[in-house]
């Protein structure tokens, strides 16, 4: 992702970066093979080669189809009245890439000496349930949190971060005290390292408050009771310096 920040300091869209980032992750992890978003030659990768033809293109799809669902899910009964063309096309083209991974699932467990040795969400799916309409449809519930939810909070921890230096400064030196510098690293970088150290989650925890995470859809009726957020003063904060909440999403 860093080679894609540009070097001459001129403006750029951070979040569509972290989308790139965490579609690759996500698909790498979940998967057990990334989609290659940050490739720079979109020939040679899995969305090169399908019908979105970039990750713009899957970005695009994949979007297309969340706002047609989010229609969808206000028209209650009446959704089957929401399926236009572009919300058909949409659904087709991002059901192509996950089919991929559906065919690896199965093939995976249909071929156990081929099967990977670091665990992959789907392959324990597959292992269940090895009908490719409930797998595609239980990949791309968490693909959405696996996307989506990421980008949005790092999204949202970056855009405050650069707002409030003083918690910046503290969390880089936190990082550099328990894990040194690119000059002078002090040893690996692991999942659970991560975990242990305090203030890094709480700035995750307050970018978390401050973002837009997607809307996840829930099924309701009439005597489901109101959904109410609280306002960002009454939510606890444990970064010293916190964030400032005078400061808006443009």
């Amino acid at each position: 992702m860093i080679d894609l920040i540009p070097q001459d300091g001129s403006s750029f869209d951070i979040q569509r970066l972290f989308f790139l980032l965490t579609i690759d992750s996500a698909t790498h992890f979940l998967f057990g093979e990334s989609v290659g978003a940050l490739e720079s030659s979109n020939s040679a990768s899995l969305l090169g080669r399908s019908s979105v033809g970039s990750a713009q293109g899957f970005a695009e799809a994949f979007g297309t189809a969340q706002d047609y669902l989010t229609t969808r899910s206000r028209a209650m009964h009446f959704y089957w009245m929401v399926n236009p063309k572009e919300f058909r096309e949409a659904n087709q083209r991002v059901h192509e890439v996950v089919d991929h991974y559906v065919q690896l699932a199965i093939q995976s467990k249909n071929n156990p000496d081929k099967k990977s040795d670091r665990y992959i969400f789907a392959e324990a799916l597959a292992a269940d349930n090895d009908d490719p309409k409930v797998l595609r449809d239980n990949m791309l519930n968490i693909l959405v949190a696996g996307r989506d939810t990421t980008a949005s909070l790092l999204s949202s921890a970056f855009f405050y971060l650069s707002r409030n230096q003083d918690v910046w400064k503290k969390l880089r030196q936190t990082i550099i005290d328990e894990f040194g510098d690119s000059q002078n690293p002090k040893g690996e970088i692991t999942q659970a390292k991560l975990k242990d150290i305090p203030y890094l989650r709480y700035v995750l925890n307050e970018g978390t408050y401050f973002a837009s995470l997607p809307v996840i859809a829930y099924k309701t009726n009439k005597n489901s009771p109101p959904a109410v957020a609280p306002c960002a003063s009454q939510l606890p904060c444990r970064c010293q310096g916190h964030f400032s909440t005078s400061w808006r999403r443009p």
